[in-house]
């Protein structure tokens, strides 16, 4: 049993002295959020960093598309949500595309190279999708209706907006973070190495412009 986001934040506030304050444990929670994503970039170097701690799974729904040649296909109808790249993984951006079962992986592939595998033998058995426009396209598949995406992802309250299993991504669910590293954002916030800010749209570009540097 993990620990909760609203659980951590709680518990930030009440080692304040203000744990009935919902503003400052709202605030918490973002700035919980914002220094997970910071330290997990920092993490990649490590090769001790266990990534099960911070995945997640999100189930998301797809509908009927139409390419430029008139083929038909699925995707996703909602976004991807923005996953935290390393390094080690190269192109791949999740760590599991596929049936929503957890048990029928999808091919990550790009149009050119599908071209040259959808003449091989026994290829068309196999699902192979593209990512694009920020969303999954399945490019041999017409009749599936979800998908499952899993990853780490940059901002696991943002899922909440994009998914079916909404049950399993709120503040009230298990938070994808590590004891040691929950211990060292608490930590951190406590003696003010962490400060808690407002943060805003420049910081969030800012976050976001450093994470691509990194890639």
């Amino acid at each position: 049993m993990g620990v909760s986001l609203n659980q951590i934040a709680e518990e930030v506030a009440f080692s304040l002295g203000d744990q009935f304050n919902m503003t400052l444990r709202e605030l918490i929670k973002n700035n919980i959020v914002y220094y997970r994503e910071k330290l997990l970039r920092e993490e990649d170097f490590n090769s001790g960093l266990n990534r099960n701690d911070f995945e997640q799974t999100v189930i998301l729904e797809l509908e009927d598309y139409t390419d430029a040649l008139g083929n038909k296909h699925k995707r996703t109808k909602n976004n991807l949500p923005e996953s935290i790249r390393f390094k080690s993984r190269g192109r791949v951006r999740y760590n599991y595309v596929g049936g929503e079962l957890m048990n029928e992986p999808f091919n990550l592939t790009d149009l050119v190279e599908y071209e040259y595998i959808k003449n091989l033998p026994f290829q068309q058995v196999k699902s192979y999708y593209v990512i694009e426009d920020n969303k999954v396209r399945i490019l041999n598949e017409i009749k599936r209706c979800k998908i499952a995406v899993r990853g780490v992802f940059s901002n696991p309250r943002d899922l909440v907006n994009i998914c079916d299993n909404v049950e399993d991504v709120n503040d009230n669910a298990d938070f994808p973070l590590s004891g040691d590293l929950i211990a060292i954002i608490k930590k951190g916030i406590l003696s003010g190495d962490f400060p808690i800010r407002q943060l805003g749209e420049d910081e969030i570009i800012k976050s976001n412009s450093e994470k691509e540097t990194n890639l």
